[in-house]
């Protein structure tokens, strides 16, 4: 109802602000607007948000949360089911996925932003949001605009994705709808949606994309003269070049 809870100092464990347990289900609900989720540093997994269990995310604004491990708005482990649904997650700072890191949990983007988050790590990206190794992500509507990688330039660093980071062995990412992912920045080029090598994303057919969905993509494996292609979804015979389009303006996506 428009009220701040916030950290007046450094947090030294799990959740700067919300810790969530497991089998618990908490539910963030801001009828009046202005309410925010704010102001702490933790030290350890989750700047504002530690989910465990079952975190539904309705409105309300996580923001100016940071943490110099995973997580900076909101961090998401082993068993935990996180439904962001609308509201912002925005202006949060964090070593790996510095608004959202779904080490190992599932989550759905139904609406709602993730914008101007910055990670700093320079191997394991993800500004807007990390996808762990055993995470499942589901993405159907919502944006994840102008989140930016701010560590170092380094030869390591330069694909590390400013938006969406998939990890090398993400088990699932579906994506239908109207999810948009494009403006995310690293070294002041677009790096919105990154695909390591062999990784492909899901397309859902019970939730096609629809008009507004718009995402931006780079891949580690590169186009060459002997291997022109780089798959992006599973095959199919769908045109969807009016949905994808490469963050690389070097390649295209036909």
């Amino acid at each position: 109802n428009g009220h701040t809870v916030s950290a007046k100092e450094d947090i030294i464990t799990y959740g700067g602000i919300v810790y969530v347990n497991p089998k618990t289900t908490f539910n963030l609900c801001d009828c009046t607007g202005g309410g925010k989720i704010c102001g702490s540093n933790a030290q350890f997994l989750g700047g504002g948000v530690t989910n465990r269990g079952t975190f539904n995310m309705y409105s309300c604004e996580i923001s100016g949360n940071m943490t110099p491990s995973y997580g900076g708005g909101v961090f998401c482990d082993a068993n935990s089911l996180f439904r962001m649904c609308g509201g912002e997650i925005s202006g949060n700072d964090a070593h790996v996925g510095g608004g959202i890191s779904i080490y190992e949990g599932t989550f759905y983007l139904y609406g709602g932003k993730i914008a101007e988050n910055e990670s700093t790590y320079e191997i394991v990206g993800g500004g807007g949001l990390h996808i762990g190794s055993k995470a499942k992500c589901y993405f159907y509507g919502g944006e994840i605009t102008n989140n930016r990688y701010g560590g170092n330039i380094t030869e390591f660093s330069k694909e590390v994705s400013g938006g969406v980071y998939v990890l090398y062995s993400s088990e699932s990412t579906v994506i239908g709808g109207n999810v948009v992912i494009k403006d995310n920045i690293n070294d002041n080029n677009y790096s919105n949606l990154y695909l390591p090598k062999g990784i492909t994303v899901t397309l859902d057919p019970s939730n096609p994309l629809r008009e507004n969905a718009y995402i931006g993509v780079i891949t580690e494996d590169k186009p060459t003269y002997d291997n022109p292609f780089v798959d992006i979804t599973e095959p199919n015979d769908e045109d969807y070049r009016q949905f994808f389009h490469s963050d690389d303006p070097e390649y295209e996506v036909i």
